[in-house]
Order: structure tokens, then C-alpha cells, then sequence
């Protein structure tokens, strides 16, 4: 059998399951097998595959065809051009929230930030790798409740940043075990709504861990329990910015309005739907 007809085969079987995207991660998944790559396929296609890999292949379309996700099989995601360890301990990164790390890099302030509800560490790591490129020098700080998804932070800083003194990882819930101040703190906390978990997509709902989607009845507790208490966290010009879901712009934002934060903003994703609030302590983020 070529690459070009096992293709297919796994095609065919991720599209008869129901799979979106079946010919990307058909692709994906003999990548990862034979380590062909896109660019090379074309040139190699009618290569033959070994039964090993054939096998190795379909074990893996096999999986993916019972809904896990892509990035859990091969134990791995791309977030803003670097390639982040993932698990079923942690969301997998999302395009979506690569505009939340485009704004936090924009703006003034960015020596000391806190990454709170980190899950992969995704955020902190890659403003701290950004700000290096930019010659900015930044110490971050990671923290999430769950130590399962701090194992997972603490190989991607291993990973993609080496041993320093200057990434910081705590576990705490939200503040208990967070101190100093900073100048931005930016947190993509759980934010679905608890009757809303069982209508997301399988993918989602079965094998993103709970703790991390569970924002209480009205997907907002997290914003409550944060938006009043950084305030005794930021810097004088420091900065809270949010991940949000696209209905929850106007509630975030009434919420920084109504704790004292200034010239509070939403901005939207690239598909078009609010994706994140800022509010800064005195400065204008202008």
C-alpha cells in the first residue's frame, strides 16, 4: 500500500465518523507516523508504507475516529508559531486566543505579568518568548489550581524555555498563593456557562477537562471572583486582560467599569466575535 492509499483509507474512515477537518488530521496522524511531511508528500506519496506504520496509522485514525481530539493523540498543539505539550489535563490551545497574546504584547507595560488559570502555559510562554525576540526583559508568573495542569506548564517551559529564574509556576486558587504585583495580569478563566457544557461539541465536553470550561451557572464566576481582587495585584499603570465568550463583552466589561478599571475595551477575533476585555489601572491603553 503507498502513503497516497493509506491516506485515503483514513480519510475515509474519520469522514464516515463524523469527523470535521478528516483530511487535515488523516494528514496529521501519518505525519506523525512516517514523519512525511506536507512538503514532501506530493514527492513521496507513492512511496510504499511499511506495515508497521500502516498499523502504528490506524490505531491512531482509530482513536481520533472515537472523538479525541487530534492534539491529545499526538500529544501535541501549535500555538502562535511554537509547539506546545498538551494532554487531557489541559485545553488544548486555540487560534482564538492568539488575539489575547497580539493585544497583551501591544501594550506599554509588560516586565512582570501574571498568567493566571495557565492550563499549558500557552499565554505566559508566549509573551515571555516574544518579549525576548523584542529585547524586552519580563519575568512571568504561572499559576493554576490544578497541579495535574501545572505538569503539563512546567514541560512546555522546559521545553521552550530552559531553566531560568524569571518563569515562575504556583499553584494557587486564583490570589491564595500569589504575591507581589504586577504590571499585566491576563487569565482566560472558565467561562462556559454549566448548562451550556453538554451542547459543545464532543471533542470539547468528553475530553477538555471540566475544571477548565465550568464557569458556574451564568459563566461569569470567574470574572467576579478576579476583577475586584487584582486590583490588590496590579501596578499603578498595570493592566487585567480577559478571555471571554463571544455574548460576554458587555457583562466583563460593566464588571471592570463598576471596579474602578479605565478605558475598558473589548476586541474581537478574527472570525469576528468578541474575544477579550482590557481595563487598565490609570493609564489610557490607547
Amino acid at each position: 500500500m503507498t502513503l497516497e492509499e493509506c491516506l485515503k483509507e483514513g480519510v475515509s474512515k474519520l469522514q464516515s465518523n463524523n469527523i470535521h477537518d478528516c483530511d487535515a488530521d488523516a494528514f496529521a496522524l501519518l505525519e506523525e507516523v512516517t514523519s512525511v511531511a506536507r512538503s514532501d508528500y506530493f514527492l513521496r506519496k507513492c512511496d510504499e508504507i511499511t506495515k508497521d506504520d500502516y498499523n502504528a496509522y490506524m490505531k491512531l485514525i482509530d482513536l481520533r475516529c472515537e472523538h479525541i481530539p487530534l492534539q491529545h493523540i499526538i500529544g501535541k498543539a501549535n500555538f502562535y508559531g511554537y509547539e506546545f505539550i498538551v494532554n487531557s489535563n489541559v485545553l488544548i490551545p486555540r487560534q482564538d486566543t492568539e488575539v489575547v497574546v497580539e493585544h497583551v504584547l501591544s501594550l506599554p507595560q509588560g516586565d512582570s505579568i501574571l498568567d493566571m488559570c495557565c492550563g499549558s502555559g500557552c499565554i505566559g510562554i508566549t509573551i515571555y518568548l516574544e518579549n525576548v525576540k523584542r529585547g524586552i526583559n519580563t519575568s512571568v508568573t504561572a499559576s493554576d489550581i490544578s497541579p495535574k495542569a501545572l505538569d503539563v506548564t512546567r514541560r512546555n517551559v522546559d521545553k521552550l524555555i530552559g531553566d531560568n529564574d524569571t518563569f515562575r509556576i504556583v499553584e494557587s486558587d486564583l490570589f491564595d498563593n500569589i504575591d507581589g504585583r504586577f504590571s499585566i495580569i491576563v487569565c482566560n478563566p472558565p467561562y462556559i456557562p454549566t448548562k451550556d457544557i453538554d451542547e459543545l461539541e464532543i471533542e470539547v465536553r468528553k475530553h477538555d477537562p471540566f475544571l477548565a470550561l465550568d464557569g458556574d451557572e451564568d459563566g461569569l464566576s470567574f470574572y467576579k471572583r478576579i476583577i475586584p481582587k487584582a486590583r490588590e495585584y496590579l501596578k499603578p499603570d498595570g493592566y487585567l486582560c480577559f478571555e471571554i465568550g463571544y455574548n460576554q463583552g458587555e457583562p466583563v466589561s460593566r464588571l471592570m467599569i463598576e471596579n474602578g478599571y479605565k478605558d475598558v475595551e473589548v476586541h474581537k477575533d478574527l472570525g469576528g466575535l468578541d474575544r477579550l476585555v482590557i481595563g487598565g489601572m490609570t493609564c489610557s491603553i490607547n
